[in-house]
């Protein structure tokens, strides 16, 4: 079952057309988000968040480092009702995660990342300090022209690739905690 959400993209990134949005919220409907905490890096306009609270996600920690996108995201959640479940907040790739994670807060579920190929390579390598170890990590805003590095990054920080979706030059990557790369206890 399908669900329609509307949003006011502002000025903000995010109007919900574009490919890699699409890519994303396709693999989001694959994914075990229900009763989920949800990670949205770069959530621009909030889109993916109201499509990961759609699916019930339990939590979700939106974050963007442009103010003006948070404050519209902001506006978006609290019209889609949904306010209750989600905290947007102004900072930097998975910094605010890493705070939450550091004061006692739970590892995420999910993260989602539909920016650019260079901000996800930054934040690869620290995703497994805020993830689950059955957390996944859907990845978008990259060129299929790309795909082979992201890849490769993804399973140099102990990431497999369980899913690919490809649109208009776009690529959207599903991937989980490797298990063999988990730490011992």
């Amino acid at each position: 079952e399908r669900r329609v959400l509307r949003i006011d993209p502002g000025m903000a990134f995010g109007t919900g057309h574009h490919p890699s949005t699409a890519l994303v919220v396709e693999l989001l409907e694959k994914a075990r988000v229900f009763g989920a905490r949800v990670l949205d890096v770069g959530t621009g306009s909030g889109i993916l968040t109201l499509a990961a609270c759609a699916l019930g996600a339990r939590e979700v920690l939106a974050v963007d480092v442009d103010p003006l996108a948070v404050r519209v995201a902001r506006e978006n959640v609290e019209a889609a009702g949904v306010s209750a479940c989600v905290r947007v907040v102004q900072g930097d790739l998975l910094t605010p995660a890493r705070e939450v994670v550091e004061t006692g807060g739970a590892l995420f579920d999910l993260v989602l990342a539909n920016i650019l190929l260079e901000p996800i390579l930054r934040l690869l390598p620290q995703a497994p300090d805020v993830l689950a170890p059955e957390g996944m990590l859907i990845l978008s805003g990259v060129l299929q022209s790309e795909r082979d590095s992201l890849e490769a990054a993804l399973a140099a920080s102990g990431f497999a690739v369980r899913a690919v979706r490809e649109r208009e030059g776009w690529v959207g990557i599903l991937a989980t905690r490797t298990p063999a790369l988990r730490p011992l206890p």
